[in-house]
């Protein structure tokens, strides 16, 4: 699966083309990992309010028919739901899957930095540079296998010396920064300008989603204050039949507006979509730049700048984001 779906960060011909290949592999794999440890997150935050929403509808249906097999089997199913949600709570909580997924994505980024701080001969202009010694130091003691993963392959690396070159220049300018345009698909500027669209369509259509959601509740509340204002002068605007399905329905959706107001916070797609665009701003500085710089010296040092700026980022929004738990169903 890792194969079939890889992003290699490129090719690197010359003698340390061995542990450069070896650097792109474990690139691959940690940002494959990274991939597949956030979507076993969301998912496991779809499945919690999934059960939530459905067991609000069960107790809304329980107040109706309480009596008999129907009632019966309305509250094994809830509390079957309830359980449910604990024990996956549980199962998350044990595969860490939130923090396996920020750890991977850090290290993916640290691997990125390495590997084009090593192809351009950023490490070898500044005395031996490495992208690990300032990453995450002295933050969490559970991040250190980070810090000696990027030690070992640091060290590795560091056999075989890459001096400046016109060819590691033009290989970092297209394949780690990269252009908007489609032809810039690898680079970095097209993937946070992509992923920051798209999560702020997704974000803006959920959104309005829940506007829905509430509004149609409101128009129902605001119906059923009239129909009262109504019945005090001896009036009927809806039927008595009509009326609890409405009053039913009006609950519903103001409660489900609710868990998906609550689902999309816990998704924190607003927070990641400010860090996409930071990042995709970065990168246009760092491309502006590099196209104006005279020496190789001048580029060396904005490539040096652009890794760390990009470490400390994705640091921050790994501490950031490190303690975020799925929680099981509450009563």
């Amino acid at each position: 699966a890792i194969h079939a779906n890889r992003r290699p960060l490129g090719q690197v011909a010359g003698g340390s083309a061995e542990s450069m290949r070896l650097v792109d592999q474990l690139f691959v794999q940690a940002d494959y990992l990274g991939g597949q440890f956030r979507r076993a997150f969301l998912r496991a935050i779809q499945f919690r309010y999934v059960l939530w929403a459905c067991m609000a509808s069960s107790l809304f249906v329980f107040d109706k028919k309480s009596e008999g097999t129907l009632g019966l089997a309305i509250i094994l199913a809830v509390v079957s739901m309830f359980l449910m949600g604990r024990a996956h709570a549980a199962r998350a909580h044990r595969h860490s899957w939130h923090r396996k997924y920020l750890d991977y994505r850090a290290l993916a980024e640290a691997l990125r930095v390495d590997y084009f701080w090593e192809t351009t001969g950023v490490r070898h202009r500044y005395a031996g540079e490495f992208a690990h010694e300032s990453f995450l130091q002295k933050q969490d003691l559970e991040l250190e296998w980070i810090r000696g993963a990027m030690r070992a392959v640091s060290l590795r690396v560091s056999l075989q010396a890459n001096p400046p070159t016109e060819a590691g220049f033009a290989r970092a300018q297209a394949a780690w920064i990269g252009d908007d345009s489609p032809a810039g698909e690898q680079g970095q500027l097209h993937y946070y300008g992509a992923r920051a669209d798209r999560l702020h369509h997704w974000l803006h259509r959920a959104e309005g989603i829940n506007r829905v959601l509430l509004t149609t509740g409101t128009l129902l509340a605001i119906t059923f204050v009239i129909d009262a204002v109504l019945q005090l002068k001896h009036l009927e605007l809806l039927p008595h039949s009509l009326r609890h399905g409405l009053l039913w329905t009006m609950s519903l959706l103001t409660i489900y507006a609710g868990i998906f107001e609550t689902y999309l916070a816990e998704r924190a797609d607003r927070t990641l979509i400010r860090q996409y665009r930071y990042m995709h701003g970065l990168f246009q500085v760092a491309d502006r730049e590099l196209r104006l710089a005279a020496t190789p010296d001048d580029k060396l040092e904005i490539l040096r700048s652009l890794g760390h700026a990009c470490l400390a980022e994705h640091a921050q929004w790994t501490l950031a984001q490190r303690d975020k738990t799925i929680q099981g169903l509450k009563w």
